[in-house]
């Protein structure tokens, strides 16, 4: 339960502060802030996220799917709302935390069991 806290917390931060920050500072220093959050630091927290989910898949299953739904939320609230845009990088950060999440959970299980 504190590990969903703290993803929530941290997703909440990523997602609503640092675009927001785009937002303030209009311009290059906000397309240069926009730019490392949505090409550099939102797919790493989406990986590690899924790495750490996946090794209790049954009970943080949910998480990724939660965290991509804030990510597209405040994308909507903070820049423009019903973009399509968005939506396909929300599609592509959850799915990159899917395979991520799927990947330590089934290399966890072939350690553990040394068979799928």
């Amino acid at each position: 339960m504190k590990k969903t806290f703290i993803y929530i917390g941290i997703s909440l931060f990523l997602f609503l502060l640092c675009p927001w920050l785009t937002v303030l500072f209009a311009g290059m220093n906000g397309m240069a802030i926009c730019l490392i959050l949505f090409f550099m630091i939102n797919p790493l927290f989406f990986i590690v996220e899924g790495l750490s989910c996946g090794m209790n898949m049954k009970a943080h299953w949910w998480l990724p799917v939660c965290t991509a739904l804030i990510y597209l939320i405040s994308c909507w609230i903070l820049f423009d709302l019903g973009e399509i845009a968005f939506v396909w990088y929300a599609g592509l950060y959850l799915s990159v935390g899917v395979l991520s999440m799927l990947g330590a959970h089934f290399g966890k299980k072939l350690q553990d069991t040394k068979e799928l």
